[in-house]
């Protein structure tokens, strides 16, 4: 057999260590350090873009919290104004009725039509 020929074995054992060894050398020297800087450069930018989500989340939450701040204000402070807008607008509308009534309930009578009137006026003034 060919491959173990004593004269042609050395030769061969020979080229084969140093081929190796020449590529382990320039794998060593010129490959690894770019794989491992490339490796480091991945982890950093990773952490960094964990710290940025993390700051990104924290804001979120932050901006989040102040609309709800805002919108509750803005909801009761437009709650308060319907109401006292509607408050308003019956004690309006209820002189405006009570006068109709006592007015047609009293068609002939002035003095008690403007004893009414001057009563609404009185109210109408204390509303404001």
């Amino acid at each position: 057999m060919p491959q173990f020929d004593k004269i042609t074995f050395f030769n061969q054992v020979f080229w084969l260590f140093l081929f190796f060894s020449g590529f382990y050398l320039i794998l060593l020297t010129d490959f690894l350090p770019k794989i491992s800087s490339v490796l480091k450069a991945r982890i950093k930018k990773l952490q960094k873009g964990t710290e940025d989500v993390v700051f990104l989340l924290k804001e979120q939450d932050t901006v989040t919290n102040l609309f709800n701040i805002f919108f509750g204000k803005t909801s009761f402070i437009s709650k308060m104004s319907l109401s006292k807008f509607s408050e308003y607008f019956c004690i309006k509308l209820l002189t405006v009725i009570l006068f109709l009534s006592y007015f047609f309930q009293c068609r002939g009578s002035i003095e008690e039509t403007l004893r009414l009137r001057s009563v609404i006026v009185l109210t109408t003034k204390n509303d404001f």
